[in-house]
């Protein structure tokens, strides 16, 4: 797994009290509603198996990622780049800028090279194919597959972030159902046509109880454990702490 997507660095500074209080804030957006009465996040993977739990994680990480909080320093990637980014590679830069700007949004799959690529067609955006640089993943990935992630450019190429979730036809129909419950007429069996910021977060895919909830107030603190690991590209090493 190239270092060059290792995130170690900017999960230790997640460590800090600020940064803490604000990915718990996320956190609860993801997985409150699910686990309301019911339990600690652990217990998901006794439902839904270690790997898929982890999965899920992943996203809300890359999605608290992507936000921008209240105070001098607003968003986590801005703040790590700005004081140990001198740290990091050149690669490693670019792939947290990238992330720090990424969309989750439900592709379809294409073109399949094993080991090598796949052609990724935005389902809700309104944007043109692309092509996808991924070793592992390719070794599974069947024509017309869909799936919920973070394509990113890094330096030339397209990559997958960490968080992907496989979709079946009936969770797309029920994502895609969410969305025109949202947007009404402007919603497009396959594409969203306009895309503002609040709008991505509305629709963004990666919302685990539902994949359509728009974000709410920034409150709470703490953090969580798991290890999320996806494909040949990042690698996520979350810090010690309890939500």
């Amino acid at each position: 797994m190239p270092a060059s997507h290792d995130l170690s660095g900017l999960m230790k500074f997640l460590g800090r009290d600020e940064w803490r209080e604000c990915f718990e804030a996320v956190f609860n957006e993801h997985f409150g509603p699910v686990l309301e009465g019911e339990g600690e996040f652990e217990d998901l993977a006794e439902v839904l198996g270690e790997h898929w739990t982890n999965a899920l994680w992943g996203c809300a990480f890359e999605d608290f990622l992507t936000q921008d909080f209240e105070g001098e320093s607003s968003n986590i990637v801005d703040e790590y780049l700005k004081r140990r980014g001198w740290k990091e590679s050149a690669q490693s830069r670019a792939y947290m800028a990238a992330l720090r700007t990424s969309v989750m949004s439900l592709y379809e799959v294409s073109n399949v090279v094993p080991g090598s690529s796949f052609v990724a067609r935005d389902l809700i955006r309104d944007s043109e194919p692309i092509t996808v640089s991924e070793c592992s993943a390719t070794k599974t990935l069947k024509q017309w597959d869909r799936l919920a992630a973070r394509i990113v450019p890094v330096m030339g190429k397209n990559i997958m972030a960490g968080g992907v979730l496989p979709f079946t036809p009936q969770a797309t129909e029920t994502l895609f159902d969410g969305l025109r419950g949202l947007f009404g007429k402007r919603m497009q069996k396959s594409y969203l046509p306009s895309e503002t910021k609040s709008c991505r977060r509305q629709h963004s895919c990666s919302r685990s109880h539902g994949y359509s909830t728009p974000s709410e107030g920034r409150r709470g603190r703490g953090c969580r454990t798991p290890m999320v690991t996806k494909s040949d590209s990042t690698t996520f090493a979350f810090p010690s702490g309890q939500a």
